[in-house]
């Protein structure tokens, strides 16, 4: 019974010191766990902070930048009209000769009529016609303004109106009758599409002149 006793008592104390070794361990293990945690999420967060800050700075740089450079655009313009550059020369200054078919599609296209138009306000539209000429077939360019009037891009439509009717003019002063301007807009060829801008064109010239 005695021997019993003890052996019992020897049980409990082996069980007692080996809950106190893994304990420890448990506890050292998940506190490390839990720190490491931590330590990540902090990083994350940092991580995120920096690159949210890169990116706002990249941002003001950039913003910066283009302002830089349309404040440099805008002040060489105004040296361009300080100077008086003829429609020509204005015209290869915006870069308007790599348009080619997209004359009225870029935004350059209305600053250089609108430079043309201060040098020479009185006779605008015959001016930058004259200077288009120089890049475009007669016809062609017909077309191009026909075309140019239906656009919804603000001062397209109205740039297109005046050009044309300076080409009209000019057309009726040098007595060019509808059939012939109708015949050199065939020997372009072109779509259906083309062939109604055509017809309409011709009609608007025919009204031009009073022969409709």
């Amino acid at each position: 019974m005695r021997l019993y006793y003890f052996a019992l008592l020897f049980a409990v104390a082996l069980l007692t010191t080996s809950d106190a070794t893994v304990s420890p361990k448990l506890t050292a293990r998940s506190l490390a766990e839990y720190q490491s945690g931590m330590t990540t999420s902090r990083l994350l967060r940092i991580d995120k902070a920096a690159a949210e800050l890169d990116e706002e700075r990249g941002a003001t740089v950039a913003g910066i930048q283009n302002l830089v450079k349309s404040s440099a655009k805008q002040a060489q313009i105004q040296l361009w009209l300080a100077q008086k550059k003829s429609a020509d020369a204005a015209f290869k200054l915006f870069e308007l000769e790599k348009a080619e078919g997209r004359l009225f599609g870029m935004k350059e296209v209305l600053a250089w009529a609108n430079h043309v138009t201060k040098v020479n306000k009185k006779n605008a539209g015959a001016t930058m016609l004259e200077a288009l000429l120089k890049h475009y077939d007669d016809a062609a360019l017909a077309r191009m303004i026909q075309s140019a009037q239906s656009s919804t891009r603000p001062g397209v439509g109205d740039l297109a109106t005046k050009l044309q009717k300076a080409q009209f003019n000019k057309w009726m002063i040098a007595s060019e009758r509808p059939g012939a301007i109708e015949a050199k807009l065939k020997q372009l060829g072109g779509s259906d599409v083309w062939s109604q801008q055509d017809k309409a064109l011709v009609n608007a010239y025919k009204y031009f002149i009073g022969a409709a």
